[in-house]
């Protein structure tokens, strides 16, 4: 019976239940490779360090950096080594290292209307949660600079027109982050944080990327990766794109002005989209852009000498004091109930008879909109739009009791419990009394 076994392990030593044995002559030949149990083990014995790292900001920073220490190779994936990562060495690229084949990421597209197809990637788990803390990071420092319109569209565009700017150039980025270089978010992060966490982040995240394409894309499958550019959809991909693209203002104006010691505000930026109001700051920076061999969409970008500009899809002109972007139709045709056109009316600023144009009254029912013989349909328009649109708001006292007064027990609990709402401070009890009680000039 011994005999047989042996037999059958050196005929077929693959097949199942009987293992090949390694000589150690291979062994020495092969490349280092990574015992993932092992990682493991050492992870679980680290598991209470661990979790005290993960609830601080760069605790997942800190372990991609850890599980970096586990091999040569796996250092050099990070890095971006081009040993590794080539266009011969994309599939294998995991095999190569001794490491068991992750999930790739997916890249998917978009029909964003008037004929555009966005591409963007969708990136595996593990990826997305190390970039996640980086994400974070940048995006509060967005919310931080006056001049980005990331969470405020209209505060940079006022602030622009108390200068009254004659020459204003709108420009756009024909494929921003396609083509932006990887190289200047490196360099970037490298003075904020040190090379090793730029080369884990952006190197080992945004350059090193691994796509698998399948149908309908294409007919077979296959692996593909970014050479230039970076894929947009990671965590932090647009963000860092942006906080990079500031840089680039700020370097064009310091080459400008050496000695300012002012920041450059003549300008609003919103991730690919610009808008400088300063003439010789604009041309310098488009000569940095022609170095770093990022192109410019000539049919979306605009050189004025009124004041005129587009951007963020609005259109301003007379030294942005005159904004005459239209009421667009896909958010006439979303809002279809009355409180979706009062908040379009409030956010465009629309007037009453206006607003009743939109909700589809006539020259009739405009003429005679404060009469009381009207349908309960324009009433109710009247009703919600006197509480949103006009300068005499109704008080929220008639809202709540519905016409009526408010019980004095109940407004006292409402009265309590928005004082209770306050991040330990409670509001002046006058401020909340007020807000609530009526008014005697509702008209």
């Amino acid at each position: 019976m011994t005999s047989k076994l042996n037999a059958l392990r050196a005929a077929n030593p693959k097949k199942r239940g009987f293992p090949e044995k390694s000589s150690k002559s291979k062994r020495s030949e092969s490349l280092p490779q990574v015992s993932w149990r092992r990682v493991f083990e050492h992870t679980g014995r680290l598991r209470g360090f661990l979790i005290r790292i993960f609830l601080s900001a760069t605790g997942l920073l800190f372990t991609s950096l850890y599980l970096k220490q586990c091999a040569v190779h796996l250092q050099q994936y990070y890095a971006g080594s081009p040993v590794i990562v080539g266009k011969s060495a994309v599939n294998g690229i995991f095999k190569h290292m001794g490491l068991l084949n992750p999930l790739p990421g997916r890249l998917a597209c978009t029909l964003s209307g008037a004929g555009k197809r966005r591409l963007f990637a969708i990136g595996n788990y593990v990826r997305q949660r190390l970039l996640h803390p980086v994400h974070d990071w940048a995006m509060r420092v967005l919310s931080r600079i006056p001049t980005d319109v990331t969470f405020n569209q209209e505060r940079p565009i006022h602030r622009l027109s108390r200068f009254k700017p004659s020459d204003v150039l709108s420009l756009s980025f024909s494929s921003a982050t396609d083509r932006w270089p990887v190289v200047v978010l490196t360099a970037i992060l490298t003075r904020l944080f040190g090379r090793a966490t730029a080369l884990c982040v952006v190197n080992g995240s945004f350059w090193c990327n691994v796509f698998r394409i399948h149908r309908p894309l294409v007919k077979k499958a296959r692996y593909v990766h970014f050479a230039t550019g970076q894929p947009l959809g990671y965590y932090g991909s647009w963000a860092l794109f942006s906080l990079s693209h500031h840089y680039m203002v700020w370097l064009a104006a310091w080459f400008l002005y050496p000695r300012r010691k002012a920041p450059f505000r003549k300008y609003a930026l919103l991730g690919d989209d610009i808008v400088i109001a300063d003439r010789a700051v604009a041309e310098k920076y488009q000569a940095l852009l022609d170095i770093l061999d990022v192109s410019i969409s000539e049919s979306k970008s605009i050189d004025s000498k009124t004041g005129a500009l587009e951007f963020a899809k609005q259109f301003w002109i007379e030294k942005v004091s005159i904004n005459l972007t239209p009421v667009s139709a896909k958010a006439i045709l979303a809002s279809g109930s009355l409180i979706g056109l009062c908040q379009l009316a409030e956010k465009y600023n629309l007037s009453r008879s206006c607003l009743s144009r939109l909700a589809g009254a006539g020259y009739r029912v405009r003429g005679r909109i404060l009469s009381s013989r009207l349908s309960r349909r324009w009433k109710r328009l009247r009703v919600v739009s006197d509480r949103s649109l006009s300068d005499y708001r109704l008080p929220l006292d008639l809202w709540l009791g519905r016409g009526n007064p408010l019980n004095p027990y109940l407004k006292g609990i409402m009265i309590d419990r928005v004082g209770s709402l306050g991040a330990g401070a409670e509001p002046p009890y006058g401020q909340a009394e007020n807000f609530l009680s009526p008014v005697t000039d509702c008209g």
